[in-house]
């Protein structure tokens, strides 16, 4: 017998001793109990039945310092859409919506929801570009300046990431064309 039958059986127990003796407080009493944790019993085992007294952990459904889903949904608009930085985002939203989140708030929810941030040396492993490349595409202006993280550093996203390949692609075909 598991310890939760073994609890199962004990509330059972308390359960058919009050219905015998048909006094709610002398059973509290007798074994011990509160009459607010008898009564929530007797209502979970009229719902349930023996499944209703299992031990369940009293885990809230909500934590209270969570952000909303609405604040959250506006934190990956702006990332998705304007490719902002986390202290730009708090920026935008304190002026425009008068929301009030943290920078690490901002950071905390991108990196929840897997929104990454790609630098120059990962955008070189995806593409299979060298580094001095990707400089001399932005020097040159093929490649548009990507946005600066609050620490200063260049931020790329899956635009820059398209933009590269299909770069790299037509300097291909380009090679491979015997001039007309």
């Amino acid at each position: 017998m598991t310890k939760d039958q073994r609890e199962i059986q004990r509330k059972l127990r308390i359960l058919r001793h009050a219905e015998e003796i048909g006094h709610v407080a002398r059973t509290c009493r007798y074994f011990g109990i509160g009459r607010s944790s008898f009564y929530r019993w007797r209502q979970a085992y009229a719902e349930r039945g023996e499944a209703g007294l299992i031990n369940a952990p009293p885990i809230p459904k909500w934590h209270a310092n969570r952000t909303p889903p609405e604040r959250e949904d506006k934190v990956l608009y702006l990332r998705r859409k304007y490719h902002l930085g986390p202290m730009r985002i708090v920026w935008y939203l304190e002026r425009y919506h008068d929301i009030k989140l943290s920078d690490a708030t901002v950071l905390r929810i991108l990196r929840h929801r897997s929104v990454k941030t790609l630098r120059r040396a990962d955008l070189a492993k995806l593409t299979g570009c060298n580094l001095e490349t990707i400089r001399y595409y932005e020097n040159i202006c093929v490649m548009p300046e990507p946005p600066r993280s609050s620490k200063n550093y260049r931020v790329y996203d899956d635009r820059h990431v398209a933009r590269l390949r299909f770069i790299m692609r037509a300097r291909e075909l380009v090679s491979r064309c015997p001039l007309i």
